[in-house]
């Protein structure tokens, strides 16, 4: 079985959600890529039954992918409700699976990814509806040079992640 995410308890936690600062999302996404990396040699070597090394290698290569999604969403452009938006909508539909307690590596890292995802959707700005009559201009976070390296960085390590990945469904 699956626990599936829905989009509106994530929509609700980001509507909530006090925002951080433009480093620590930027660092939150790193740290998020970080342990699937750490994930990646454990797969495959622990006598875990296919069908359960298959589910969290989808659940690794989504999360993977929507961190990287992320990533280059907020290097682009858009104001930053819009680019939370789009980044919500990318974590939206990844069902952690459900990995028996006997698997203990397993089971810890898919855990530390999954509060890796969610850390890293508290840390986004929280979208504030415009007031009726007045026209606001939403804030749009301009970053530096080393954040931009940074969102560089982490948009690579999800490609790296992404090989190895492929490599191991073969």
């Amino acid at each position: 079985m699956k626990t599936k995410t829905s989009i509106a308890l994530l929509l609700t936690v980001l509507l909530f959600a006090s925002g951080c600062t433009s480093s620590q999302i930027i660092a939150d996404i790193q740290i998020g890529l970080d342990a699937i990396t750490t994930l990646l040699p454990i797969l495959g070597t622990l006598g875990v039954p296919a069908a359960i090394q298959s589910d969290v290698a989808t659940y690794a290569a989504a999360t993977n992918a929507a961190f990287g999604k992320a990533a280059t969403i907020l290097a682009g452009p858009g104001t930053d409700p819009e680019k939370a938006a789009l980044i919500v909508g990318s974590f939206a539909g990844i069902a952690k699976p459900l990995v028996p307690a006997q698997y203990t590596s397993l089971v810890t890292q898919v855990a530390a990814i999954a509060q890796d995802v969610e850390n890293f959707l508290l840390t986004l700005p929280a979208a504030k509806p415009a007031t009726l009559g007045t026209a606001k201009t939403a804030k749009t976070t301009a970053w530096s040079t080393s954040q931009q390296t940074a969102l560089a960085k982490a948009s690579y390590t999800a490609l790296t992640n992404s090989v190895t990945l492929d490599k191991l469904k073969h």
